[in-house]
C-alpha cells in the first residue's frame, strides 16, 4: 500500500465520524456506532448493494471506510473536501431498513429521518436545527423525495473552536437508506453547501434498473 502526504483531509479524517453524528442501525439510530475499518485504495464497492466508492469524486477525497455488524451491510464513507475557503467533512451512510414485509415507504422515511435528527439534536447542549423540509434527489431518470435539516452548534474544526453548520440530508430506496451528513465552519455556509450538494446530486448512487442486493 502507498503512502499520500498529510493533507488537510488526512489531519480532519480523525474528527470525521464524531462530527458525523449517528449510524442508524436495524430498528433505531446509534449514536457513534463502531465499524470496523475497511483498508483498501482505488475503488470500494459495497458488496451488499454494488455502490462504487471511488478514491476522489472532485473535488472531495475518500478518507475512511467503515463497515458494521458481522454482514457488512451497513457501510459509512467519508469524504472530506480539501479546501481552505470551504473546509467540508461529508460522510455516506448506506444501511438496510429494519424489518420484514411491506411497509410504508413515507413512514419508513420519516422513522429515520427522525431518529437521525434527535440523535444530532441531543449530541450537544447548543445545537440549534435552523430549518427542514424536502431535498429531492434525481439520477438515472429517477426521482426520490427525501429530508434535509440544517443545524448549527459550536464545535473544534480544523483545528479551532468555531461555529459550524451541519446538514442532514435521508432517502430511502427500498430496500436501503441513504444518508449523508456534511459539516462545515458557519463562515463557508453558502460555498460550502453549494458544492456538497452538487456532490449529492452527482454522486451515483441510484441504481437506474433497480438495486442488487445480496441481503436478501
Amino acid at each position: 500500500m502507498t503512502h499520500k502526504p498529510q493533507t488537510i483531509c488526512a489531519l480532519l479524517a480523525p474528527l470525521l465520524l464524531p462530527l458525523a453524528g449517528c449510524l442508524p442501525g436495524p430498528g433505531r439510530a446509534y449514536e457513534y456506532e463502531t465499524g470496523r475499518e475497511i483498508m483498501t485504495e482505488g475503488l470500494y464497492v459495497h458488496r451488499s448493494s454494488g455502490v462504487q466508492f471511488p478514491e476522489t469524486f472532485i473535488p472531495f477525497e475518500r478518507v475512511g471506510i467503515l463497515e458494521y455488524y458481522e454482514t457488512g451491510d451497513s457501510v459509512s464513507v467519508g469524504y472530506n473536501f480539501n479546501s481552505f475557503r470551504e473546509p467540508t467533512m461529508l460522510t455516506v451512510w448506506l444501511y438496510p431498513r429494519a424489518g420484514d414485509g411491506p411497509l410504508n415507504p413515507d413512514a419508513v422515511l420519516a422513522e429515520q429521518y427522525e431518529q437521525s435528527l434527535w440523535a444530532i439534536l441531543r449530541s450537544r447542549l447548543d445545537c440549534e436545527l435552523l430549518s427542514e423540509g424536502a431535498f429531492t434527489l434525481r439520477q438515472n431518470g429517477r426521482t426520490v423525495v427525501g429530508k434535509r435539516a440544517i443545524v448549527r452548534f459550536e464545535e473544534e474544526f480544523v483545528g479551532q473552536q468555531q461555529l459550524c453548520t451541519s446538514c442532514l440530508y435521508l432517502f430511502y430506496d427500498s430496500p436501503w437508506i441513504i444518508k449523508y451528513r456534511v459539516t462545515y465552519p458557519a463562515s463557508a455556509y453558502e460555498l460550502a453547501q453549494e458544492s456538497t450538494e452538487r456532490f449529492i446530486r452527482d454522486f451515483p448512487i441510484l441504481p437506474k434498473n433497480g438495486w442488487f442486493s445480496s441481503i436478501f
